[in-house]
């Protein structure tokens, strides 16, 4: 995931790319939600 959204947007745009959505991941059950938005942070 890129920090600099807009830098990544113009990128793109020059270079003709078409960004794609993430797909949906299956986690398992057993696999907890990842949380390491702020991997700093707790």
């Amino acid at each position: 995931m890129p920090t600099d959204h807009e830098g990544f947007e113009r990128l793109l745009a020059e270079r003709g790319i078409e960004a794609l959505p993430n797909p949906p991941v299956p986690w398992p059950d057993w696999l907890a939600q990842r949380t390491d938005g702020d991997p700093g942070g707790g």
